[in-house]
Order: structure tokens, then C-alpha cells, then sequence
């Protein structure tokens, strides 16, 4: 497209990829190589270039505004990369302030505020077998374990971090050798603050410069994929920060955020809210996410605080807001049509039915949504005594009632080992020992449970305290057996998920999925039965009681033997073990409906996995 033609389908609100309009782009004008620098400010008398190229006086490059709806515009010959800039803009009341460009593709590292030019084009990627397969392929059938993580603290240099480059030697080693899938990445846009984590945002086309720079990052996802590691990050549209190079008030009025004082605030976050109705505003977060997926290959994003946009402030008193949730349709529709196979994945804590359905189906459009209902339900019930937890396994049972109604992934996120909630570890009931039978249990649960599976690090090592984006994980408690028990643990959970495609190909159809066992609480035993496309049904059996069992009997839906293939009650894993070693055989003892049922030995705060030979 023409500048001019892009600049019809921006007010058209059809410009889904405007970072090709706006920003800083290196080209040629008349057979001279430059910069041209554009930006939208419909509420500014007159527009400046401030920058290295000028000693800052913005004097000396004033923009022309090339659409008297808004758009300005100069050319500024001999620009080297990474100069940086910033816009003066003379608001409609005569005075002046100087922001950061919205669409910057770099910027200076905090606490300086400054963008950065910069060139995107010459990076060689080798990516084109992942990018291929993942069009072709559906997650929905696939194994999917994500590792959520905070770049800067999953390991550092103590006084400051390791470069994209740096950490990638060790980050990939880590994700292959723990067998995972996926990393998710807390938002790796331009932010000022480190205490945000990434979640207060002012540079949305900006790879943080914390960590390097963007043909780094490029580096970074572009081995991960030759690794066979998928890409996801964070990304937050709800709402912005209030700094003052930043989006607020961007050209003295509203450009970004709701014209109405009731609606621009988020008086919890301390942010602006963006006006979602906006076309300005939607053009505007659409392309940041085309831009992620073009330029660095990101594989997915997961989007923060989905209830927000869909009801006002996340307040359902105020009813649906229908601009926000048209937004998020249309962000759906855009995204996959342009990138087959990006996953989008919604933060979503309301009862907003039909997350994600297809939007041609009357839904959102998402592709996946966090249930944030079964993992309070679940971390609740784990932090119960033993008697209690006979009392009341509603927690346990409730998840499987809505299952299907949307694609669900579960989530032991960042958000539950923060702001005085305790380590993950931490909020298993009983003696130290206990807690980590406790989490292993849980956790082969939550593998064997019909959904995709998200853990944050630092919970595969059952670290004690709680997560601190100053410090790094604590590797050193890896020396301590029942530390590096339950590492190992994860790794073979991970193992024995990724080959075993009835733990997750029949995820989201109803009969991928059968209880066996589920009337007897007061055993405090819970046995399903998970079922793939192939003749190999594997029976997960939990114990959620402090007590062993020994010949306990349930039933199963195919005849002949089984073999345990996971036991978290191995010595290996720092258990006690009472394993099974021998193949299991049925017998023709009805249970439950079931004509074939099975005896075998169930310790103490263990899962099991059954596999059907």
C-alpha cells in the first residue's frame, strides 16, 4: 500500500498493520537515504522532531501535517540507527510537551524515556519449518505445557540481567531438558517501571531494551523455534501507565485513552484505560500484536485482565461494554486470518460465556482461556486438612461440569506466588514433607486433567519463597533432594504427557474423559480415565488423603493389563515407594457400571498413572 492508501484505510479503521504508516522508518526519498517520521496528533497546532540528529531542538525539524485529520510527517536525511527521538508537540492550548512515539520500535533503557530508530528488515530467519507446521497443525490435539517466566529473574547477574543473547544457551537448554513445549514470556514490551513486570506499558511495538535489542530478541525466538520450543508473551490492552513521555493525554487531548472522566481511570491499577470504541485505538493495539507476530515470530499472545474489556473496569454492575467486546472479536478474527496457527489465549476470571467459540459462532474468538476457577477451586482444597478435604470435594469434581464449555488451559501463573499468597508449595497442607507429596500429587492431577497446562517457574522446584522480579529463581535449593525430587518429577510428568496422546488429543471432547471413581469421598480417592484416538486409555488415579490403600478396586472401560507408568509416590521422587511394579490385569468384577475393574496399591498423597498395554 501507498502512504496514501494506508492513510484512507486508517480512517477507514481498516489499518491493522499501521507501524508500516506510523513510527520511524529508514527509505528513500528522492535517491536520498533518511528517516521519515510520522505520527497521529489530531489535537496539536504544531508537531517537532527533538533528537541526537539536531541537539534537540526541535526547531530545527518541524513536521508537516499531511492530513487534516491528523497525520504528520517529515523526511530527515543521513539518520543513523539506533538515534534517538522523541515529538514536541504544541497542544491546542499553546503550551508544549514532548512524548515518546507511540509506535517506536526500540527505545532507550529506563529510567532515560527516548526512542530509538531503528531497522527491522535484515535479520535472517531459519524458521520456516516451525512457521509452516504451525499453520497446519492444531493445538487442540497436541500436547501443550507452557512455561511461564520473567526474563529478568528467572536467572540473572545478580546487579543485572543477562541479554536475549545471553540467556538463550541456558533457557534452552532448560525448556528441552524439562521437556516443555512452550515458554510464555511476562511482558517483554517497553515499560518503565520493573516492579509493573511488564504489565504497565509504554512502548507497544518495543522489545524492552532491558534485555537487549530487538535483532537479539529476534535471535532469541528464532532458536528457540529450530529447538522446537513454541513463543508466547503477555500482552496487555486493557490499560496503560501514567508516565508523562507515555500515551496519556498523548497530543494534550484524548487520543488513546476514554474521553469520559468515569471510564479513563483504573483507580486500582493507577493506569489509563483505553477507549476500546476507538478505531483509532483499535487500529492502534491490532497492529501491535500483527507487529509481534510479523517482525519477531511470536507464536501466541496471552491477553491480560480479558474481564475488563468485556465488562466496564471489570465491574459486571456496569454491564457489558459492547465497544470492548466488539474489539476483542475483531481482534480474534484479524490476528488468525492474517497469522494461521497464532494461539491467542484469554485472562478471563468472569462468567462471560463462549470465550472461546469462533466468532462466526456467535463467541470471542479465542483460542484458549485460563481457568481461573479450577485453580482457586484446587489450590483451596489442597490447603484443606485431610478431614476437611473429605467434607467438601465439590472443588475436585466442579471443573468438569463446565469442561466443555469453552478450551481451557490451567494455570499455576505468577499472579498465585505474589503479594503475600505464598510459594506454590507453600500452600499445601501438612508436615514439610507432606507439602511436597502434597504438590506432586497435585500436579500429576493437573497433567492428566482434559486441558492444556501452564506452570511458572520456579514451582517445579518447589521453591519456598515467593517470587521477587529482583532476584532470580532459587537454583541453590536444587541441591536438596526433595527440591530436585520434584524437578525431576515435572521432567517426567512432562515426559510421559507429550507421549502419551490420550493426556491430551481428546482435551476438548466430551468422551476423551471418564470417572471411574468419585462417590467416596471419605477415602479421599479420585480414578479417571483418560481416552485418545489410539486403543490406549490411561486410568489417573489420586489420593488426596493421608492414608495408604492397599488392593484398592475401580473400575476400567478396556479389559487385560495395565501398567503403571507414573507413580509420585517413587523414591525417585521423594517418596515413600509404594509403587506397582507388576502388570495389573482386570477382573470381570462389575464396579460402577463398569464390567472390568482392577486392584492395585495406593499410597499416601499420590497420583498414578495406568497405562493401558
Amino acid at each position: 500500500m501507498t502512504i496514501k492508501e494506508m492513510i484512507e484505510a486508517f480512517f477507514r479503521g481498516e489499518l491493522y498493520q499501521a507501524y508500516h504508516l506510523f513510527g520511524a522508518h529508514f527509505t528513500v526519498e528522492e535517491g536520498i537515504s533518511g528517516v521519515r517520521f510520522c505520527v497521529y496528533a489530531p489535537n496539536a497546532q504544531n508537531v517537532q522532531v527533538a533528537s541526537d540528529f539536531n541537539c534537540w531542538e526541535g526547531s530545527n525539524t518541524w513536521m508537516t501535517k499531511i492530513d487534516d485529520r491528523g497525520i504528520w510527517e517529515v523526511f530527515v536525511p543521513s539518520v543513523s540507527e539506533y538515534t534517538k527521538y522523541k515529538y514536541n508537540i504544541e497542544t491546542y492550548d499553546n503550551g508544549w510537551i514532548q512524548k515518546s512515539d507511540p509506535y517506536a520500535f526500540y527505545s532507550e533503557l529506563r529510567p532515560m524515556t527516548s526512542s530509538k530508530i531503528v531497522y527491522l528488515d535484515e535479520f535472517e530467519w531459519t524458521d520456516d519449518k516451525w512457521i509452516k507446521e504451525r499453520e497446519t497443525e492444531s493445538l487442540y490435539e497436541k500436547a501443550v505445557n507452557i512455561y511461564e517466566m520473567h526474563l529478568g529473574s528467572w536467572m540473572n547477574k545478580g546487579d543485572d540481567y543477562y541479554s536475549y543473547t545471553e540467556i538463550a544457551d541456558p533457557l534452552i537448554d532448560y525448556l528441552r531438558k524439562m521437556e516443555y513445549t512452550h515458554v510464555e514470556f511476562m511482558p517483554l514490551s517497553e515499560h518503565p517501571f520493573d516492579g509493573s513486570w511488564g504489565y504497565q506499558v509504554t512502548g507497544y511495538f518495543s522489545v524492552t531494551s532491558r534485555y537487549g535489542n530487538p535483532k537479539q530478541f529476534m535471535e532469541l525466538v528464532n532458536r528457540l523455534h529450530e529447538n522446537g520450543i513454541g513463543v508466547i508473551m503477555d500482552w496487555v490492552p486493557v490499560h496503560f501507565c501514567k508516565d508523562a513521555h507515555g500515551l496519556i493525554d498523548f497530543d494534550g487531548g484524548t487520543v488513546f485513552e476514554y474521553p469520559f472522566d468515569d471510564l479513563k481511570e483504573n483507580e486500582q491499577w493507577g493506569t489509563r484505560q483505553f477507549d476500546l470504541g476507538n478505531p483509532v485505538v483499535r487500529q492502534f493495539l491490532i497492529s501491535s500484536v500483527n507487529f509481534w507476530a510479523d517482525y519477531y515470530h511470536l507464536d501466541g499472545v496471552r491477553v491480560d485482565a480479558v474481564s475488563y474489556m468485556i465488562y466496564y473496569l471489570g465491574n459486571t454492575d456496569r454491564g457489558i461494554n459492547e465497544a470492548g467486546v466488539e474489539f476483542l472479536k475483531t481482534f480474534n478474527k484479524v490476528v488468525h486470518a492474517k497469522y494461521p496457527g497464532f494461539v491467542t489465549i484469554a485472562e478471563d476470571s468472569s462468567a462471560y460465556p463462549n470465550v472461546t467459540e469462533p466468532v462466526f459462532n456467535g463467541g470471542l474468538g479465542f483460542d484458549f482461556k485460563w481457568d481461573l476457577g479450577w485453580m482457586n477451586d484446587v489450590l483451596k482444597f489442597m490447603g484443606q486438612s485431610y478431614e476437611d478435604r473429605t467434607l467438601n470435594y465439590n472443588p475436585l469434581t466442579f471443573g468438569m461440569m463446565y469442561r466443555y464449555s469453552d478450551k481451557y488451559i490451567l494455570p499455576f501463573s505468577h499472579d498465585e506466588v505474589v503479594h503475600g499468597k505464598g510459594s506454590i508449595v507453600n500452600k499445601m497442607y501438612g508436615t514439610y514433607e507432606e507439602k511436597f507429596a502434597n504438590l506432586r500429587m497435585l500436579f500429576g492431577y493437573m497433567y492428566a486433567y482434559p486441558s492444556k497446562v501452564l506452570n511458572f517457574m520456579g514451582n517445579e522446584i518447589a521453591q519456598f519463597s515467593e517470587w521477587d522480579e529482583a532476584k532470580q529463581i532459587e537454583w541453590e535449593m536444587k541441591k536438596y533432594p526433595l527440591h530436585d525430587s520434584v524437578a525431576r518429577y515435572v521432567r517426567d510428568l512432562n515426559i510421559v504427557y507429550k507421549f502419551n496422546e490420550a493426556l491430551f488429543s481428546k482435551d476438548t471432547e466430551p468422551d476423551g474423559f471418564v470417572w471411574s471413581e468419585v462417590h467416596k469421598p471419605h477415602d479421599g480417592i479420585y480414578v479417571f480415565i483418560r481416552r485418545g484416538h489410539l486403543d490406549k486409555d490411561i486410568v489417573v488415579i489420586c489420593n488426596f488423603k493421608d492414608k495408604d490403600y492397599y488392593d484398592y478396586r475401580f473400575g476400567v472401560l478396556q479389559d487385560g493389563g495395565y501398567t503403571e507408568i507414573i507413580n509420585s509416590d517413587d523414591t525417585i521422587y521423594g517418596g515413600s515407594g509404594m509403587v506397582n511394579t507388576e502388570t495389573i490385569f482386570t477382573e470381570k468384577v462389575e464396579i460402577n457400571g463398569k464390567e472390568d475393574s482392577i486392584k492395585i496399591h495406593i499410597p499416601k498423597l499420590s497420583t498414578i498413572y495406568l497405562l493401558k498395554e
